[in-house]
């Protein structure tokens, strides 16, 4: 490895040698550590120049973003920390990284639901004494957050299984059906549409079950690690449109024609991201590489009056019989 890419490893070499209680370092003594493990560690013989080491306690002197701010003493000719207790492994934060978290915090804050948002929060306010940049009070981000909906209450507790692999216990009201109680293995949070979902492994049925947290009733941890989650959760979502998987479903091409007018509004947003778009003389056809589920035809429908829906002809008939039920309303 060319010494102009070791730096990092000669600053950390040069730091243990500076921090050392009981021994100062001369420069001779700093060439010599650094070229030591430079050769035990990379196997370069050719050591390190006088000039690279006063270059390097230069640079550490130097203040972020460039270096450390190390505060090094020279006495005598020997090198050390005027704190022995410092080292550029500790450093503290620098106000460019302060003015950072600031600015992630702005976004952050509107995930007050969200477990750990309290103790983020209290760091964040100790650290705004050190920022030069002003920190916003006041909203300048508005994300489509509904910190209200129903079930959001249980976030922390369903987050805090999700990552311990905990088992839970939960009292569940599905729309139109009587309360169950189910005891689930919880594999993933999902939102979508302002609603977040458990996707997970209960003992109500085969296979995964998906649970919209505004549902759930009651939720208790109990006893016996969750099992390993059977799938990738990375890919499971990626030829969705929404969080339902119909069962048995398979990925199927989705063809509509969209209105001139409508084009604009799918270009820059699309409807997923296998979207392509044909330009063809007579009209213009969207293409989707999807699972069909509820979301989707919701999202087709939310099209309307622009769009006519060309193939699979099963989902064609199904779309004809949602608008026929839709226009029956108005009559």
């Amino acid at each position: 490895m060319p010494l102009n890419k070791n730096a990092s490893f000669r600053y950390r070499v040069i730091d243990q040698c500076l921090g050392r209680k009981y021994k100062r370092y001369t420069l001779e003594d700093l060439i010599s550590e650094v070229s030591h493990e430079l050769r035990e560690q990379f196997g370069l013989t050719q050591g390190v120049s006088k000039r690279t080491i006063q270059s390097d306690l230069q640079i550490m002197r130097s203040l972020p973003p460039r270096g450390f701010g190390a505060e090094i003493i020279c006495e005598a000719g020997e090198y050390f920390y005027l704190d022995p207790s410092y080292s550029i492994l500790n450093a503290p934060l620098n106000k460019i990284d302060i003015n950072a978290l600031n600015e992630i915090s702005i976004l952050l804050g509107q995930f007050k639901m969200l477990p750990h948002f309290g103790r983020l929060n209290q760091m964040l306010r100790k650290l705004k004494g050190f920022s030069e940049r002003q920190y916003y009070e006041r909203d300048v981000v508005c994300l489509e957050i509904n910190q209200y909906v129903a079930g959001t209450e249980f976030l922390p507790l369903v987050f805090e299984s999700l990552i311990g692999r905990i088992q839970l216990k939960i009292v569940y009201k599905p729309f139109k059906e009587e309360v169950i109680r189910v005891f689930v293995h919880p594999f993933l949070l999902k939102e979508y549409n302002n609603r977040w979902y458990l996707l997970c492994q209960s003992d109500h049925r085969e296979g995964l079950s998906l649970l919209a947290l505004d549902r759930m009733l009651e939720i208790q941890q109990i006893e016996g690690q969750a099992m390993v989650c059977p799938i990738d959760t990375n890919t499971y979502y990626s030829n969705v449109v929404g969080v339902t998987i119909p069962e048995h479903a398979t990925i199927e091409e989705v063809h509509f024609s969209i209105s001139e007018d409508r084009l604009p509004y799918l270009q820059t947003k699309p409807v997923h991201s296998t979207q392509q778009i044909e330009m063809l003389e007579e009209k213009v056809v969207v293409k989707l590489q999807v699972i069909i589920n509820k979301e989707l035809k919701a999202e087709l429908l939310s099209l309307s009056p622009d769009i006519k829906v060309l193939q699979p002809q099963h989902l064609v008939s199904e779309m004809q019989e949602l608008f026929q039920q839709s226009l029956a309303q108005y009559r």
